[in-house]
C-alpha cells in the first residue's frame, strides 16, 4: 500500500511540474519571438548594439529552431557591421594621457583609455573627451559601418590657469610688435611708386639724351611733349611713393611705441614732414627717445 502511494505521488508530482513548466515555456517562446522582431527593427534603424542584445536573446537554444537559427545568422552579420574607434589622447607636451572620460551623445562609453576599440553605432555622433582637471574637447564625427578600429587622436590644450598666467605675468609675445597690415600696404605702395619713378624717369632721361644728340632744336614737338609727360608721371610717382613710405614708417613706429608701454610712449617723440618739390618731393621721418 505504501509503495503504491509513493508511485501515485511521484506521478502527481511530475504532472504538477509539467503543468508549471508549460506557462514558462510559453513565456520563453513569446520572449524569443518578440526579440526576433525587435532585433530586425533595431538593425534597420542603425541601432546595431541594441540589436545585438536582442539577437543574443532570440538566438538561445531554448527558442524555437527557426527563430534561433535566424538570430544566430543575423548575430554574425551584425558583429561584422558594428564599427569601433581607438582613441589616443595627448597633453600639451605630446605625452600620452589615459585618464580620459569618453562620452558619445552624452552617454559614458569609457572612463579610461586602454588602446582597444570602443564599439559604437554607425552614423553621426558627438564625441566628448574630459580630463579630471576640467579640460574637455567635443567634436562631431560620422562613424562608418564595419570600420572596426578607426583611430581618433585627441590633443588637449594647456590648462586655463597656465595660459592665463602666461598672458598676465609673462613677456609680451614677439608678434605683438609686428608691423600692422596698413603699414605693410603703404610700404608696398611706396616701393611701387619709387619703382615707377625710377623706370619712367630713366626712360624719359634716355629719350631726352637721344633727342639732344640727334635733332637738338629741330626735334618733333610730339616727342618732346611725350618726354615731358613721362617726367610728370615720374614726379607724381616719386611724391606718392615718398608719402606712402613716410606714412608706413609713421604707423609702424607708432605701433611699436604703443606696444612698448606707457613709459616708452611718454619719453619718445615721433615726427614726419613731407615737402613738395618742382620735380618730385621729399619727406623726413624722425624719432627721439
Amino acid at each position: 500500500m505504501s509503495a503504491r502511494r509513493l508511485r501515485v505521488g511521484a506521478v502527481l508530482g511530475l504532472v504538477s511540474l509539467c503543468a508549471l513548466g508549460k506557462p514558462a515555456r510559453a513565456d520563453d517562446k513569446q520572449v524569443c519571438i518578440e526579440a526576433h522582431a525587435q532585433a530586425q527593427r533595431l538593425r534597420h534603424g542603425g541601432k546595431l548594439l541594441e540589436a545585438r542584445e536582442q539577437l543574443a536573446t532570440c538566438g538561445r537554444s531554448a527558442c524555437p529552431g527557426v527563430v534561433s537559427q535566424d538570430c544566430t545568422t543575423w548575430m554574425n552579420e551584425v558583429d561584422a557591421e558594428v564599427p569601433g574607434v581607438v582613441i589616443a589622447a595627448h597633453d600639451e607636451h605630446g605625452n600620452d594621457v589615459v585618464a580620459v572620460r569618453v562620452l558619445v551623445d552624452g552617454q559614458v562609453v569609457a572612463t579610461r583609455l586602454q588602446g582597444r576599440p570602443i564599439e559604437v553605432d554607425p552614423g553621426e555622433h558627438r564625441f566628448r573627451y574630459e580630463l579630471d582637471d576640467g579640460r574637455a574637447i567635443e567634436v562631431p564625427l560620422v562613424i562608418i559601418a564595419s570600420e572596426k578600429a578607426r583611430p581618433l587622436r585627441v590633443d588637449f590644450p594647456p590648462p586655463r590657469a597656465v595660459r592665463a598666467a602666461s598672458v598676465v605675468d609673462g613677456p609680451a609675445p614677439a608678434h605683438g610688435r609686428g608691423i600692422p597690415a596698413l603699414g605693410w600696404a603703404l610700404g608696398a605702395v611706396g616701393v611701387v611708386g619709387l619703382g615707377v619713378f625710377a623706370g619712367v624717369g630713366l626712360d624719359g632721361y634716355a629719350r631726352e639724351t637721344h633727342l639732344s644728340n640727334t635733332c637738338v632744336h629741330s626735334c618733333n614737338p610730339s616727342d618732346v611733349s611725350s618726354i615731358e609727360t613721362q617726367y610728370h608721371v615720374a614726379d607724381v610717382a616719386l611724391g606718392a611713393g615718398v608719402l606712402a613710405l613716410g606714412a608706413a614708417t609713421w604707423i609702424t613706429l607708432a605701433h611699436v611705441f604703443a606696444k612698448a608701454g606707457p613709459a616708452t610712449a611718454a619719453t619718445g617723440t615721433l615726427h614726419f614732414e613731407a615737402v613738395p618739390l618742382p620735380h618730385g618731393g621729399a619727406a623726413t621721418v624722425g624719432a627721439r627717445f
